[in-house]
């Protein structure tokens, strides 16, 4: 099965995972900084953007095992963060969310026929 996924959607796809693990524990471990840093932002948008992280990384599991269910659920989830991005203020990430959901996306397109 893995032979089925071009490499750059593997590493994409690590990549990914892993900045959402380390998202999820900045956000739970760093909360006064997010609360301080972003005035819009009280505890339950911390809340929030941590049950999103662990969404995107269903969403990533479901891709990696070449699910269209994952693709469909990542989709929804980055125009969520990019929405939320702009309410609260965190336009560094929405450019970072672009670049890497494109790459992504492009890797995905290549290897559509390979998704159930």
């Amino acid at each position: 099965m893995i032979a089925s996924r071009p490499f750059g959607l593997i590493v994409m796809l690590v990549l990914l995972f892993i900045g959402n693990i380390y998202g999820f524990i900045t956000i739970s471990s760093s909360a006064d900084t997010f609360l301080s840093q972003y005035s819009k932002m009280n505890p339950t948008s911390l809340l929030l953007l941590r049950i999103i992280q662990v969404l995107n990384m269903i969403a990533i599991i479901g891709m990696w095992y070449l699910q269209q269910w994952g693709v469909w659920m990542a989709l929804v989830l980055v125009g969520l963060v990019i929405i939320l991005d702009i309410y609260y203020g965190i336009y560094y990430h929405i450019i970072v969310v672009l670049i890497t959901s494109g790459l992504t996306a492009w890797f995905i397109i290549k290897s559509w026929n390979s998704f159930k």
